[in-house]
């Protein structure tokens, strides 16, 4: 009888699945009418929040959307995550040293998820605003965060991922009733050869009735806006280092970030062979009337062949200018071609602010026939507005220019 009795405790512990439930099993516990002020403890609550009633269950999966804007309020990006709230306490992975560290979901566990539909799982994620917040976030709604900053990790992402302060939005996508629980199995444990050696107990988590939740991952991350093909985040010196100058290059000079078009010693060095700069166009943009009014022409080309080293110094060669913009702080553009063997090349264009060393991205999504640009204001600002303005590719005509 004593032999049956064992035998028949050793089966039911090899083919049964004990359970616990897993906010029980970790000891979390409700905080009750501390609720609040341990929330605050946490962070701020999003600006107009029902500080009420919680709307949601504890223990339920949510999606989060969080909104990244610009200056303007405008979003320029979004990062969706999935998260347990309460947060699950760390297990699994992230906690290889407790009492269910060592998740692994064989035989059994695969069965019981088969059976139930349910999803195995590392790890709760990180919701990246505190339990309490998110259990009374109303869903669909937008919240105001201000500026902050977050930390987030998806439920099915190893990683959390820390984002920089920044002024932000919530909005509760969706929220799941979840039942959380552990799993425990015990089996018998093999040599390399098929000699039982012992008994092994594992341990898996396991997520039951948001099924839909968990299959549909959080959407690509992206600006919430319609956006062009061309990026509308502005880059405060796009006229630098593009591939396709050849002797002449934008730049601007000196301290006062002047606009000048000044000749590459090294490129002409390379190339080796007579060379003249002819301007096609230039222009200037007027903010107040949104237009682009020509400059004069200079009268001739510019002689830009390799000049021989001169000074003290070895190697010192004289900084010379093919075209320079007027004093005046203004957005200008330019159109010119070099001249190789009285051929004229393919024609470069450059739009490029001056008297302006910063550029504050207050961009706005750009239009038909519109660039994105860094407008001075003044002379006396030394900060540009970067937003869209008239191509003027489009709308430069020159004055008095003649075509080689």
């Amino acid at each position: 009888m004593l032999l049956l009795a064992l035998g028949g405790a050793l089966y039911w512990l090899l083919t049964t699945v004990r359970w616990q439930e897993a906010y029980r099993a970790l000891g979390v516990q409700d905080p009750g009418p501390h609720a609040i002020a341990l929330a605050l403890a946490e962070g701020d609550a999003p600006e107009d929040l029902p500080t009420g009633a919680r709307l949601h269950a504890p223990g339920s999966l949510v999606r989060l959307r969080y909104d990244v804007l610009d200056a303007q309020g405008v979003p320029v990006a979004s990062h969706e995550v999935r998260a347990l709230v309460p947060a699950l306490p760390f297990v699994g992975a992230d906690a290889p040293g407790s009492e269910f560290g060592e998740l692994q979901c064989r035989a059994r566990c695969r069965a019981g998820l088969a059976a139930t539909g349910g999803a195995a799982i590392e790890r709760g994620g990180k919701a990246g605003l505190a339990d309490e917040w998110v259990l009374r976030l109303p869903k669909g709604e937008v919240f105001s965060l201000g500026r902050s900053s977050l930390e987030l990790q998806d439920i099915a992402q190893p990683r959390s991922r820390r984002f920089p302060v920044a002024p932000m939005r919530v909005t509760l996508l969706e929220a799941c009733p979840a039942t959380v629980r552990i799993g425990t199995a015990t089996h018998v444990e093999y040599f390399s050869v098929p000699i039982p050696r012992g008994l092994r107990t594992t341990h898996w988590a396991q997520l039951d009735g948001c099924t839909a939740m968990m299959n549909t991952p959080p959407a690509v991350e992206a600006p919430e806006v319609a956006r062009p093909a061309e990026p509308t985040s502005l880059p405060h010196r796009p006229w630098v280092n593009r591939a396709d100058y050849e002797a002449v290059r934008p730049a601007q000079s000196g301290s006062a970030f002047r606009a000048v078009l000044a000749v590459d010693e090294e490129w002409l060095a390379l190339r080796a062979k007579p060379r003249r700069f002819h301007l096609l166009r230039a222009c200037r943009f007027e903010p107040g009337t949104r237009a682009w009014t020509p400059l004069p022409a200079p009268e001739g080309d510019a002689e830009i062949s390799l000049l021989e080293a001169t000074g003290a110094g070895a190697g010192m060669v004289t900084q010379r200018l093919a075209y320079r913009f007027p004093a005046e702080s203004a957005l200008y553009f330019a159109e010119w071609t070099e001249i190789e063997d009285e051929t004229a090349g393919k024609p470069h264009r450059i739009t490029i602010p001056s008297g302006t060393g910063s550029c504050v991205d207050v961009t706005r999504v750009k239009g038909a026939r519109e660039v994105l640009a860094c407008v001075p204001q003044s002379s006396a600002n030394p900060v540009a507005e970067g937003g869209p303005v008239p191509d003027p590719a489009e709308q430069c005509v020159a004055e008095d220019a003649t075509v080689p």
